[in-house]
């Protein structure tokens, strides 16, 4: 109820007006974010883009690991790029508002990098524990994890949005914000 009631207080708090025509969807066309968070989404593309390269014959783990390391598609503007690996070693468990998700498997793996990173590097670079490993294996290990990369910061970015929302930071550039990110990263652009 109260997790209800803090979205409820993030959705109503809003001031953008309907869609129509104004503001750019996200890829489902339904979801008009208040915020420009077109750049968020576009880390999707990147996901999209390591996939296509672990789809080439031979396979190509190094074009595959330069778009995870260095970015592709997702900008944080002046030339910077939103990488997928500073994604996967993002730490989300300090601050005002813990992913008790995220939190959880930092308690079980030990670590940040050894939720993600450390499988999708090892599989990009052929090194353990996926040495020896086939290319199906190595190819889904690092697709299943940049999944999950991407699921993390939406689960990030949803409890930042209701933790702000209970505390009443309604405005678009609060909670709103922080809904609209997670909306652009599950569902892309």
């Amino acid at each position: 109820k109260i997790r209800f009631a803090a979205l409820a207080a993030c959705l109503g708090g809003a001031v953008a007006g309907p869609c129509d025509g104004a503001c750019t969807f996200l890829s489902d066309e339904l979801y008009c974010p208040v915020n420009d968070v077109r750049e968020h989404a576009d880390s999707n593309k990147d996901v999209a883009a390591v996939a296509a390269r672990l789809k080439e014959d031979p396979v190509n783990y190094a074009a595959a690991k330069q778009i995870y390391t260095e970015g592709l598609e997702s900008t944080k503007g002046g030339g910077v790029f939103r990488t997928l690996q500073a994604l996967a070693q993002k730490n989300q468990t300090g601050g005002k508002y813990t992913n008790v998700f995220y939190s959880g498997a930092v308690d079980l793996y030990g670590s940040t990098d050894a939720i993600w990173h450390d499988w999708i590097i090892a599989c990009l670079d052929g090194a353990s524990p996926c040495d020896g490993k086939s290319d199906d294996f190595r190819k889904y290990v690092i697709n299943k994890g940049l999944i999950g990369v991407v699921t993390a910061h939406v689960t990030y970015e949803m409890g930042a949005a209701i933790w702000k929302a209970a505390d009443g930071q309604t405005t678009d550039v609060g909670a709103a914000y922080n809904w609209d990110e997670a909306a652009a990263f599950h569902i892309g652009r």
